[in-house]
């Protein structure tokens, strides 16, 4: 009985989400002789799919070989997963050889190679390879977007070049790039990096502005830029109030600064379940962690309560009433601000 299939890539792909590539590879090499021709590479590019998500670079090659004996074309997103998989293990060298064997194949690299290559420039601190990827993108007319910022932050950042990722992300930003929350992230941990705490917090308002909501990843790197412990306290503290479910990590960094028994402390007071940290790593949209305690809560509200009433003049004066206008600012965001800035 011929195999179905559609069934049958739907099952390559949901191995390859998940990087398990050998379960990718088992299902590929049965479906291979029952798929069209024309149509082959895109079961063989699923697997290097799998590879990526590995980060598996070195049976990204034993992929590609094995695809092109069986006479699978490769594609420019073939050489995309190819090089994506090269710079999540870490190696600048091996994505660079696959956009060289890329062009010796003649074809034109597309928007996904040029974020493998800046992520692995970013990867290998290598701020000089990020810029001369970043020219090369331009001169293919690719457009930047998010991820070409954020790699490029990334890059300077890992350097502890602040200043530098600064500028790269006002320059991007000037073109109508967009930043996401993972940009704002880098940029925090680049300040952090600095023990600039101040600098750290400055974006805060600017993710605001641009109804982008912080996330655990945004307060870990505040809780790690904080070199004082009631800084370190004030921020989780924070972070909870606007409901933001802590991680494992966020715990391991501010055990860092506080030490165990304190955070222990702060867990049972805010009425966070540090067991459940410990056995899940950290919260998703549908687990609740933590719950706050009932007077931290009033105590919460009653002070929301208060700012808004007197909010209006603020909110005219931040740019915030057009934006709730159009959509966007949720009550978590509304929330912090006020807290914080109030």
């Amino acid at each position: 009985m011929l195999p179905d299939i559609r069934a049958g890539l739907r099952m390559v792909n949901a191995s390859a989400k998940v990087g398990d590539v050998d379960a990718a590879l088992r299902q590929a090499r049965a479906l291979d002789a029952h798929m069209p021709a024309a149509k082959r590479h895109v079961l063989w590019n699923t697997v290097l799919k799998a590879c990526s998500n590995a980060s598996a670079c070195s049976k990204a090659s034993e992929v590609f070989a094995e695809m092109t004996s069986r006479r699978a074309a490769p594609t420019p997103r073939t050489f995309g997963k190819l090089a994506t998989a090269a710079a999540r293990s870490g190696s600048l060298s091996a994505a660079e050889g696959w956009l060289q064997e890329m062009q010796r194949r003649d074809l034109q690299p597309d928007i996904v190679l040029y974020h493998a290559m800046l992520d692995a420039a970013a990867k290998a601190h290598d701020t000089s390879a990020a810029e001369k990827w970043y020219a090369e993108m331009s001169r293919a007319r690719c457009r930047p977007d998010a991820l070409t910022l954020t790699s490029l932050v990334d890059s300077f950042a890992k350097e502890g070049r602040y200043s530098e990722a600064e500028r790269w992300f006002d320059r991007l930003v000037s073109m109508s790039v967009s930043p996401n929350v993972w940009t704002f992230n880098t940029l925090i941990s680049a300040a952090g990096r600095t023990g600039n705490l101040k600098a750290a917090e400055s974006w805060l308002p600017r993710m605001v502005e641009l109804a982008l909501e912080p996330d655990a990843a945004t307060y870990n790197a505040l809780v790690y830029a904080a070199a004082k412990r009631e800084d370190a306290e004030e921020i989780f503290r924070r972070m909870v109030a606007t409901s933001v479910p802590p991680s494992r990590i966020t715990l391991r960094t501010l055990g860092g600064i506080l030490g165990g028994h304190a955070v222990s402390r702060l867990c049972r007071e805010l009425g966070i379940d540090e067991g459940a940290l410990a056995r899940d790593g950290g919260a998703g949209p549908q687990k609740r962690l933590f719950s706050p305690a009932p007077a931290q809560t009033a105590a919460c509200n009653s002070r929301v309560k208060r700012v808004s009433r007197l909010s209006a003049e603020l909110m005219d004066r931040r740019g915030f009433a057009a934006l709730a206008r159009r959509r966007k600012c949720c009550a978590p965001l509304h929330r912090f601000f006020f807290l914080r800035f109030a």
